[in-house]
């Protein structure tokens, strides 16, 4: 993983992510509320602008306290960046055992 910006753990320090592709509008539809930004909609679908939704608890390890609106990580060398669009709280998904970072 690579953390565009200053603040962010080295690839090694990042063990796995758990990644969930979402249309616009899954947020509202699971009634999950926003802590900050705004969810997918039309311009970030697809990959049209590789806008993300990120979950509270990774966003704070890699940027710390600090708003992360507009910031940009990926997943590897090879992926495009993607941009940080918005925050929600963390989520658990039955059947998960992970930790998301």
């Amino acid at each position: 993983m690579e953390v565009d910006g200053s603040g962010g753990p080295s690839p090694t320090d990042v063990k796995s992510a758990s990644v969930t592709l979402a249309a616009p509008g899954y947020s509202h539809f699971l009634k999950i509320p926003l802590v900050a930004g705004r969810g997918l909609d039309s311009t970030t679908a697809a990959g049209a602008s590789a806008g993300v939704v990120i979950g509270t608890r990774p966003a704070h390890r890699l940027w710390g306290r600090r708003s992360v609106l507009g910031l940009r990580f990926r997943l590897n060398d090879r992926q495009p960046w993607l941009t940080v669009v918005g925050v929600v709280p963390e989520v658990h998904y039955p059947g998960h055992t992970g930790d998301f970072y």
